[in-house]
């Protein structure tokens, strides 16, 4: 039924959530363009989930909001985005989460306060020029162990995409709450004799270093707040380390 609806109407998009993503497999993922991870959305299990659902499925191929405006209570679905607490780098942090697969937001959008929606236009065009040819083409590694919920495992993720032999890669770094204030991050799949110049997408200095010192030394995180992430490109530079 699923192949006869596309063939009928190739237009339409199909997202497998047997089950609010209890039931994703190989098999079903020839039937769908995409495989909603789970109903529950907050950080933390937003993470864990890509973690481990990206081991078997491509990345395009998995969506998953790490927010959206819930009709009931729900213990860990603490997002209020008209809350003034709630910090830009916050903000961030659940929107780029979204953006580790195929990217979608679960909002009211139109309620969005001016602010949020001004820096989720952003987040929607980078994710059009940069992050999304990288979801599509790359190859992914995982940088950290896995995050699990109730503030166990891994408490920083992060994730590499590769284009190896174009020399480009894209970073995403996340801290979790309680994760430790500074994080050795070693990268993968460089050239080890090449430079590289990492470009830090929220306007931070730019670093250089060769290949083979970011995959052995790695590369340091520190003055995170809890719940903030990092994006960036990096680049392979003409000529020798």
């Amino acid at each position: 039924m699923l192949d006869r609806l596309r063939r009928a109407h190739p237009d339409v998009l199909l997202e497998n959530c047997s089950s609010g993503g209890l039931r994703l497999d190989l098999g079903m993922a020839r039937h769908t363009h995409a495989s909603f991870l789970s109903d529950p959305d907050w950080p933390e299990h937003s993470l864990q989930i890509f973690w481990g659902a990206s081991t078997f499925l491509a990345a395009e191929r998995a969506l998953h909001w790490s927010y959206s405006d819930w009709i009931c209570e729900h213990p860990r679905q603490r997002f209020d985005p008209h809350d003034p607490a709630l910090t830009l780098a916050q903000f961030d942090y659940y929107t780029r989460i979204g953006m580790l697969g195929a990217f979608g937001v679960s909002q009211r959008l139109p309620n969005l306060p001016a602010r949020l929606s001004d820096r989720l236009a952003v987040h929607t065009a980078q994710y059009r020029t940069v992050v999304r040819r990288f979801v599509r083409e790359g190859d992914l590694y995982r940088l950290t162990a896995q995050p699990l919920r109730e503030g166990r495992g891994s408490r920083w993720a992060a994730f590499q995409y590769a284009l190896a032999e174009r020399g480009e890669h894209l970073l995403v770094v996340f801290r979790l709450d309680g994760g430790e204030e500074r994080r050795r991050i070693a990268l993968r799949a460089l050239d080890a004799d090449a430079a590289y110049e990492l470009e830090d997408l929220d306007g931070g200095p730019a670093r250089r270093a060769s290949g083979a010192e970011w995959m052995d030394a790695g590369l340091w995180f520190e003055g995170y707040a809890e719940e903030q992430s990092g994006l960036f490109v990096l680049r392979k530079l003409e000529g020798g380390a």
